[in-house]
This record gives C-alpha cells, sequence and structure tokens, in this order.
C-alpha cells in the first residue's frame, strides 16, 4: 500500500511542477521519497527517479545548486546499486554535467557528459542511441561558437543523429542552424550558408507547420546573404519571413517590426 501511495504522491508532483506550482510539487515528491524509503530497500532503483524528480524541480526553479545535489545523489545510488554500464546512470551523468556547466564548471561539465557519451555508447546500440547528440552539442555549447572544437562536436552530433533508426526532424534542423551559426562567428559565411539553407529544406519539408523557427530560419538566411553582398537574395527571403507573420500575427510584433525596417532599408539601396 505504502508503495501505490508513493507512485500517488510522485505523480501528484509531476502533475503540480507541469502547472508550475514548485512548492505543492517539492510537497508532494517530498512525501513520495519518504514512503518509499519506508517501504522499499535501501538499494531499490525506484529511490534513485525521487532524487531525480526533486532536482528537476529545482531546475525548474533555476537553482541549479540543489538540482546538482539532487541530481548527484541519483548519479552516487545509481552507480552504487546498477550494473556497471547501465542507461540510467548514463542519464546522470549527463544531468549532473548540465548542472556543472549551469554553476559556470565547463571543465567539469565536459568530464561528464564525455562519460555519459561512453556509457551511452556502452549500453545502447548506435541507431537507439539518441541522447548522444544532444550530449555533444551541450558539450560544444561549453566552448561557445567561435571555435573549431564547438564545430567539430556539432559536426559530431549532426553525424550521429543522423545514424539513428527515427529522424528528430526538430532537432535535425537545430542542429543544422547551430552548426551555421558557428560558421558565421567563424567567419565562413558559405558554409554558414550551406548550413542554413539545409535547415531551411528541413523544416519546409518535415516541419511546416513550425512556424516560428521557419520565421527565424529565412531571417537568418536574409541576414547572412546581406553580410555577403546579395540584397536580391536578402531580399526575397526577408520577403518570405514576413510572410509568415502575417499569418501568424500573435508572434513578437519587435522580429516583425526589424524584418519590415530590414526590407524598407534594403529597397532603398537598390
Amino acid at each position: 500500500m505504502n508503495r501505490l501511495i508513493a507512485e500517488l504522491y510522485g505523480s501528484m508532483g509531476r502533475t503540480y511542477l507541469g502547472k508550475g506550482d514548485c512548492k505543492e510539487a517539492l510537497s508532494y515528491q517530498e512525501k513520495a521519497l519518504e514512503k518509499r524509503q519506508s517501504c522499499l530497500p535501501s538499494y531499490h532503483y525506484l529511490l534513485a527517479f525521487s532524487y531525480v524528480d526533486i532536482a528537476k524541480i529545482f531546475f525548474f526553479q533555476q537553482k541549479y545548486v540543489q538540482a546538482l545535489e539532487w541530481n548527484r545523489k541519483a548519479l552516487e545510488f545509481r552507480q552504487k546499486y546498477l550494473l556497471p554500464d547501465h542507461v540510467n546512470t548514463a542519464f546522470s551523468l549527463y544531468y549532473v554535467g548540465k548542472m556543472c556547466y549551469k554553476i559556470g564548471k565547463s571543465e567539469e561539465a565536459r568530464d561528464y557528459y564525455l562519460k555519459s557519451i561512453e556509457m551511452t555508447k556502452k549500453c545502447l546500440p548506435v541507431s537507439q542511441q539518441h541522447t548522444i547528440p544532444k550530449i555533444l552539442e551541450d558539450i560544444a555549447s561549453t566552448y561557445g561558437y567561435k571555435s573549431e572544437t564547438a564545430l567539430n562536436y556539432r559536426l559530431e552530433a549532426l553525424k550521429v543523429q543522423q545514424q539513428l533508426t527515427s529522424i528528430n526532424y526538430s532537432y535535425l534542423a537545430y542542429i543544422h542552424d547551430n552548426i551555421a551559426r558557428t560558421y558565421k562567428s567563424m567567419d565562413k559565411k558559405a558554409d554558414s550558408l550551406q548550413f542554413y539553407e539545409q535547415a531551411l529544406q528541413i523544416r519546409k519539408e518535415n516541419l511546416p507547420t513550425d512556424a516560428f523557427r521557419l520565421f527565424n530560419n529565412f531571417n537568418n538566411l536574409a541576414s547572412l546573404y546581406e553580410e555577403m553582398g546579395d540584397v536580391k537574395s536578402a531580399l526575397t527571403h526577408y520577403h518570405e519571413a514576413l510572410k509568415i507573420y502575417r499569418h501568424h500575427p500573435s508572434y513578437h510584433r519587435q522580429l516583425y517590426n526589424k524584418t519590415r525596417n530590414n526590407i524598407k532599408r534594403l529597397s532603398n539601396s537598390v
């Protein structure tokens, strides 16, 4: 009975977190943990899930030090009681790394990220390593955008993403965007253009209803064409962005005004 009550508390906690009520969410997750501790053996895997659920609440509140503490608890528990190479331990390694990054410990974050990737590769076949592209992107983020190292991690993320059994087109386009941005920051505009165009093609073919990102994609291309001195192509893409906005006027008005002003400015220069 206590185990069932614990599951109910945990479910209630996740529901409140989904509503943004962190106080109630934390109260229910603490009750869930207390019930689990009272009815389960000290090595039961569900205890680690309680630690993770509590960590998620602190992460949502941007209380990263507390989130790190609870993620460490989950990691230490899993390292002690699960098999040496377990996918849940790999997840915990990743989240500890993420919290380290959030509090400014980039080198420590990279260490955990790399350990997570190494363990994931041992646990899962290549076609199911869905977390690895995200981790590689997070490693790249620790280096920023003006970095060959960051670029190499992002290109590796793209390679892994393309090897997966099921394709997440939204994330695939996102990786292309970040590679394009990295090339642009390195002043490699032709390479940047190639990846922005590929991101746009992915969204047109597979994510036609993702209007906001299509809008941003057209704007990014327009800005890049402008930097390359191709005013005609820049105007074409700014106009395409504007068309999307007119069908979705709820988007940020400042973005619309900026795009419209860019069109006006470039039109006057032709």
